[in-house]
């Protein structure tokens, strides 16, 4: 049995800006900002699964519902 290498680059883009600005309860500005700040640092490819999940880790930790979370508890 031969194994072949999991591909982790998709030929159309994972999500689009619209679809972070819906998912995370940002405006789509507010999105595009974060993706500057995001570019700054790290290096984001919407085809790259890996990419796309730490684009949106970084967006949920800025995101409004992440704020109201951290004030419910106290931000430890």
């Amino acid at each position: 049995m031969s194994w072949k290498k999991h591909e982790t680059k998709s030929f159309r883009k994972l999500i689009t800006i619209q679809e972070w600005a819906d998912y995370t309860g940002m405006s789509k500005g507010a999105v595009l900002n974060n993706l500057k700040k995001y570019r700054l640092v790290f290096t984001y490819d919407p085809r790259d699964i890996y990419s796309v999940f730490d684009f949106l880790l970084f967006l949920l930790k800025k995101s409004p519902q992440a704020r109201k979370y951290e004030e419910s508890i106290g931000a430890r």
